[in-house]
């Protein structure tokens, strides 16, 4: 185990006598003297820890040095070297872990579902790549506290795909946001305003369900319908992004007096590989549709190919998932 040792509070140094020398002066250089004085940054010591790291193993009685909110050192517990630290923290043996990043989450974006005023998931609308969730986030709310004392620390928080009252499925919901679970402000928490364009897939699946089954006859529609307005999804949501393209041409080739389209204009990161695409596909059959269409993007230069994750890679998955069924 390694040895550690806090520095002597006891014994002033010679930036502490300047300190103590000039404090006698004037209250206006007081006043000074202390507002640069918090500017340094405390060091502390968690020894005595299991750390785990992301990429190095786990360490057993290591330690974490910090300088502020800045990690500087890890201990693996076998070094003997000596580190110096303002305040020591004894874990005795605790777990001590990387912040987790919650995916996909609706935090900071609704308190009671049940109360529309507090619930800011999504936005009325077809298309809305240019809604922004971090601009709802609440700094203020409940959830926050007890996400962060569970070891999230960041969230990457994403537009809804299922508004009350607005069937949005198949839709391009928006853009998610990184932020950090520490702050005052939604200004001061967010890391990165654009993380990625959200895609809800249409539902593949046709409700087979008999006419005289349904308690609301109205609801009612024949495989037929059904298809066709899954195609009709499927062919909206191509379009748009065809569009976008077009746009994106267009904006190009113009000199000047480019008249701008909100939506089209905050597809451009997508469509230039800035920023990936996030497609909600839950079943079999979305993602292997969704896998399809992605596909369609490698005759688009601009567009980072998707061959990081295939189609085998997902049939594989959804078949690991479903235990092979």
């Amino acid at each position: 185990m390694g040895e550690f040792a806090i520095a002597s509070t006891t014994k002033m140094n010679s930036a502490s006598k300047i300190y103590l020398s000039i404090i006698r002066m004037t209250f206006g250089v007081v006043g000074l003297l202390i507002s640069v004085a918090s500017i340094r940054a405390e060091s502390v010591l968690l020894k005595n820890a299991i750390v785990h790291t992301v990429s190095g193993g786990t360490f057993i009685n290591g330690g974490v040095l910090l300088s502020g909110d800045k990690i500087v050192l890890v201990l693996d517990g076998k070094s003997r070297s000596r580190v110096i630290a303002d305040q020591i923290v004894d874990l005795k043996g605790q777990y001590l872990y990387p912040g987790m990043i919650d995916m996909d989450t609706s935090l900071g974006l609704t308190e009671i579902e049940s109360v529309r005023g507090s619930d800011d998931m999504s936005e009325v609308g077809s298309y809305t790549p240019d809604v922004q969730s971090w601009i709802a986030v609440n700094p203020d709310s409940e959830l926050i506290p007890v996400g962060r004392a569970n070891g999230i620390t960041y969230i990457e928080c994403a537009p809804a795909d299922d508004a009350p009252g607005h069937n949005t499925k198949g839709q391009v919901t928006g853009m998610s946001a990184v932020v950090a679970l520490d702050g005052w402000t939604t200004e001061q928490m967010t890391i990165k305003r654009v993380a990625a364009l959200h895609v809800s897939w249409p539902d593949m699946e046709l409700n087979t369900t008999p006419k005289e089954k349904f308690k609301d006859k109205s609801k009612y529609k024949s495989l037929e319908e059904q298809a066709k307005e899954r195609q009709k999804k499927l062919k909206e949501l191509d379009d748009f992004f065809q569009e976008s393209r077009a746009y994106d041409k267009a904006r190009a080739a113009s000199k000047k007096d480019f008249q701008r389209n909100p939506p089209y204009e905050a597809m451009l990161p997508a469509l230039h590989g800035e920023i990936p695409i996030m497609v909600h596909a839950d079943d079999f059959r979305q993602i292997k549709a969704a896998a399809k269409w992605a596909e369609t993007f490698k005759d688009f230069p601009p567009i980072q190919k998707p061959n990081t994750f295939t189609l085998d890679d997902a049939l594989k998955a959804m078949s690991d998932v479903s235990g092979g069924r």
